[in-house]
């Protein structure tokens, strides 16, 4: 696998879920500090500023993959999958 491949693989499985996206704005929500969100669930104002920022503008939090990224996707085949699961468990 070429460094490229690791990196798509890297950004997909290092991706936060939906479900603790939702959670993260929901504190957000409840206590009006995104300061204090960022700090409990140790991640960044800017990842949870941009989620705002997504949900404000299509009503979803859904994972965002680019047009670039989208043809790297295609790029990588099942068994480059399989070998990046390997090496990472």
């Amino acid at each position: 696998m070429n460094l490229k491949q690791y990196v798509v693989w890297y950004n997909l499985l290092m991706a936060y879920s939906l479900d603790f996206r939702k959670k993260v704005l929901g504190y957000c929500e409840r206590t009006g500090s995104i300061t204090e969100a960022s700090h409990i669930f140790q991640i960044s104002r800017n990842t949870t500023y941009g989620w705002l920022k997504l949900k404000e503008k299509t009503g979803e939090l859904n994972h965002q993959v680019k047009e670039q990224n989208q043809e790297k996707l295609i790029e990588i085949d099942s068994k480059t999958i399989l070998l990046t699961i390997q090496m990472l468990i």
